[in-house]
């Protein structure tokens, strides 16, 4: 039944690679990020593949909806709600996967989040 409720949450048009419920499953996840409750990013494979984890309501979980490189190199991932229903008003978080696009910095590389928050929100990874 769980499998089920996750799979109605997740969005055919994600511009992620893979999502899930929780914290990434593989990398070097921050020991306080249960209890900061702020987005993270983790490679997976470095130079290759990381993960980004957002908190918000477990019935209606933010998705990326798009995925652009900007002309300074910057990974720029719009996040939607789309709330067809009732939501949770639990924080549990959730793990999009992407690939690092080709045309990227990765040196460090630099993850723009809009639509996260207030504001936009940018992480780095080393």
């Amino acid at each position: 039944m769980v499998a089920l409720l996750l799979a109605g949450c997740s969005d055919a048009h994600s511009a992620a690679d893979r999502s899930y419920a929780g914290l990434p499953e593989s990398g070097n996840v921050p020991p306080d990020a249960e209890i900061n409750a702020e987005p993270i990013a983790i490679w997976i494979e470095e130079g290759e593949s990381f993960a980004v984890t957002t908190w918000g309501s477990s019935s209606c979980p933010a998705e990326p909806t798009s995925l652009e490189t900007t002309d300074a190199g910057v990974v720029d991932i719009l996040f939607d709600t789309d709330a067809g229903g009732p939501c949770t008003a639990d924080l549990a978080p959730m793990t999009h996967e992407f690939t690092v696009p080709d045309d990227a910095a990765t040196a460090p590389l630099v993850i723009s989040l809009r639509g996260v928050g207030e504001a936009p929100l940018q992480l780095m990874l080393d």
